[in-house]
């Protein structure tokens, strides 16, 4: 069962990438008469619904059973595809977001835990933090593959076949799920809806260091998904062709998915102290330079935003799932995902609102002095730091 699970995956993670939209999202946005500030706020949106949805996917994971989750999640992101295939407006985008958001909820911290239960139950669980990285390299990769062929697809036969192909990819991941073997948990092991706040309680009261650990990878990842949202508006600004945008998300996609792929190298290699400060440093240093630059080397400076949310991802996903028993793993995971949902949907409405009334170069300067002020403060209270 094992074998299967993780067979299915291979497959599963690279359905679940095939995002053919990414390159001309906010072209399309622009075409539907979006402001730069509107399509932030339409990311913020995606993020409030993702607050609201986060916990409690976590508890469902962890009562209902992470297939019948994973079943529910892939559907919906099916439905989100199709409306948005055929949305025109803002209020149409936002019943979109609606029902990618709740998939997108209900997947996180799931199929992470449902790889962690596979693992362990074959006495291999030390391996997660490998395995979920080449899983992850495998969907990044996939997500930038299908960039490519989105862009190409939106210039030849207009912007909409573009989320028409992702429903039907989510389609496919759907039916995959209907495979994978779920691990029992116990009737007296699985969690009442009342125990999602002792968890929280756990995390952000009872366990110091291991709470300032997670607010700072939350203010990392959280910024460092803002570097998604700034690599297309600085391929228009640069005048560059549509049909060429998903080529260089392809490029952004492939040094994600290195990250992804070699965090357990790294984290061995430098220790977790230099490991997290190095993350902490690059992400500062690329808003910065995008405050100061205007030209196509600033291309390659964002594209290391992806490789630090990539990097961080994996390490405080391993780090929750050792530490977290079977019975509230998946709600742990997704307490730790709405905190960074949280601080995405703050910080995408006012940097959207700060483009729409100040520019570009302002936006990613109030980014870096967010990164070096409370990603600063966290990172030195953590106790991984003993600079105290």
């Amino acid at each position: 069962m094992t074998t299967r699970n993780l067979k299915l995956f291979n497959f599963i993670f690279p359905l679940s990438g095939a995002f053919f939209f990414t390159p001309i999202l906010i072209p399309f946005f622009f075409e539907c008469g979006l402001s730069v500030g509107q399509t932030f706020w339409v990311e913020s949106i995606f993020s409030v619904f993702v607050l609201i949805f986060e916990i409690p996917s976590g508890f469902i994971s962890d009562f209902f059973g992470r297939k019948k989750t994973l079943i529910t999640a892939f559907f919906c992101l099916v439905i989100s595809g199709i409306i948005y295939g055929f949305a025109k407006n803002f209020g149409q985008f936002v019943i979109g977001e609606f029902f990618w958001a709740l998939g997108t909820s209900l997947r996180s911290g799931t199929d992470s835990a449902l790889i962690f239960e596979t693992l362990k139950n074959h006495g291999a669980q030390k391996n997660f933090q490998k395995v979920f990285g080449h899983f992850k390299f495998l969907e990044i990769v996939a997500i930038g593959i299908s960039a490519v062929i989105g862009g190409f697809l939106a210039k030849f036969f207009g912007f909409t076949i573009c989320f028409f192909a992702t429903a039907v990819a989510a389609f496919f991941a759907t039916i995959l799920c209907f495979f994978l073997h779920e691990f029992k948990i116990e009737k007296s092991q699985k969690i009442a809806p009342h125990e999602i706040f002792k968890i929280s309680k756990k995390i952000f009261h009872d366990e110091k260091t291991f709470r300032y650990l997670i607010f700072f990878i939350a203010v990392a990842t959280a910024t460092a998904t803002l570097a998604f949202w700034f690599e297309p508006l600085l391929f228009l600004r640069l005048k560059i062709p549509l049909q060429l945008f998903g080529i260089l998300l392809l490029v952004s996609k492939i040094i994600c998915a290195s990250a992804a792929k070699s965090t357990h190298f790294f984290v061995k290699f430098f220790g977790e102290k230099k490991f997290l400060g190095a993350n902490f440093v690059i992400l500062i240093s690329i808003f910065v330079a995008i405050a100061i630059f205007r030209n196509y080397f600033l291309i390659l400076i964002l594209f290391g935003g992806g490789a630090v949310f990539n990097f961080l991802l994996v390490f405080i996903d391993e780090k929750i799932n050792k530490k977290f028993v079977d019975r509230n793993r998946a709600t742990a995971l997704s307490v730790n995902n709405f905190l960074r949902g949280f601080l995405r949907a703050t910080l995408t409405f006012i940097v959207g609102t700060v483009f729409d009334f100040w520019n570009f170069e302002i936006a990613a300067t109030f980014i870096a002095g967010f990164i070096a002020i409370f990603g600063g403060i966290f990172l030195i209270k953590s106790k991984y730091f003993n600079f105290y």
